[in-house]
């Protein structure tokens, strides 16, 4: 994968976001938890990292609080930034698109269900959403960043 690093100047830019915004991701919600080092030097991030970003950015342009998305993104299993990474490594068969649907939530925990998917399946997963869901195009989101940087993942 592309080992240059970014400052969160160029991150934001990319991703589409504010400095400040990355900022209080960052502080508030350990967002990219291992570029936070506590001091004044300047954080430098990865192209995952942007690409995760991004994927925060669309989240919360869809209406989904930072808090939550964070929390989609952080997943470990299915969060956005493991799929992204399985993307931007050029895995095999690993479906393109992540389907993120609210699932059986308490009134103190918001849970949400997680698929991968492919065009075929979307009608049905619409069906079964319950009126709501959010597809994210991982290709795109990565592909966006990487254009942002004019660079190619080998």
């Amino acid at each position: 994968m592309h080992d240059k690093r970014f400052t969160s100047a160029e991150v934001t830019a990319a991703a589409g976001c504010s400095e400040a915004a990355l900022r209080q991701w960052r502080n508030r919600y350990n967002f990219l938890g291992g570029t936070v080092s506590g001091d004044m030097k300047v954080k430098k991030f990865s192209i995952l990292d942007a690409c995760v970003v991004r994927g925060v950015k669309l989240l919360t342009d869809c209406g989904v609080t930072a808090p939550i998305a964070i929390e989609i993104a952080h997943h470990p299993m299915m969060g956005v930034g493991v799929l992204l990474r399985s993307h931007l490594e050029k895995m095999e068969n690993i479906p393109a698109l992540l389907v993120v649907k609210r699932g059986k939530t308490t009134s103190e925990v918001e849970q949400f269900t997680f698929a991968l998917s492919n065009p075929n399946k979307l009608a049905a997963q619409i069906a079964d959403s319950n009126g709501i869901m959010i597809v994210f195009d991982l290709k795109a989101i990565n592909q966006h960043v990487l254009d942002f940087f004019n660079v190619e993942i080998e």
